[in-house]
């Protein structure tokens, strides 16, 4: 058989598309599992304490343009006075995302304790009671502690979006005397 040169390259062109799609098909679904639930992937995940450590990076979530995310939106950061303000008015279900006993040591008066490690294993049966319109205030120790953003973040994933995340956490709320409860209670 005499093959030209041009249907030699056209055919190696064609097996290096079909090598190149069936390499990138298990990775593509892997994208697609880890922007809808994160901690879905918990191969990827330790747990240790109430932090999730990654065992390995997984690359492919900074390189992905903001149109293949599923939920872009950024999130809202309040300080003191905007979450007393959400407190005050009843505007919004404040959950902790210490760990739980942390939780019981002191927090803000009719928090509900809801840390990442019970968020990932599926322990949140506070959010059944609640519309994925509710409006959310998440918090944690102080404004060095990321669980708060992490847990709004978890939160997204999940397609609640009306979150806020007070920063100044647990530790500006108990020094500004706000209402609080638990066992070390003012």
């Amino acid at each position: 058989m005499h093959y030209s040169f041009k249907s030699i390259i056209l055919q190696a062109i064609l097996i290096v598309l079909v090598a190149a799609a069936v390499g990138l098909a298990p990775q593509v679904e892997l994208i697609i599992r880890f922007q809808e639930n994160p901690l879905d992937l918990r191969s990827t995940y330790k747990l240790q304490s109430e932090t999730f450590v990654p065992l390995r990076a997984p690359e492919f979530t900074i390189a992905l343009p903001q149109w293949m995310r599923k939920n872009p939106a950024e999130l809202k950061f309040i300080d003191l006075n905007e979450a007393k303000e959400y407190f005050d008015k009843k505007r919004g279900v404040f959950l902790d995302a210490r760990p739980s006993d942390d939780y019981a040591k002191g927090h803000i008066r009719g928090a509900f304790n809801l840390s990442l490690r019970d968020f990932a294993l599926g322990h949140s049966q506070i959010l059944s009671s609640y519309s994925k319109k509710q409006l959310f205030v998440t918090y944690c120790e102080s404004p060095s502690c990321g669980l708060s953003e992490k847990l709004a973040r978890s939160l997204q994933e999940k397609g609640y979006f009306n979150l806020r995340v007070f920063s100044g956490g647990w530790v500006h709320w108990q020094e500004a005397g706000y209402p609080m409860e638990g066992s070390d209670e003012s």
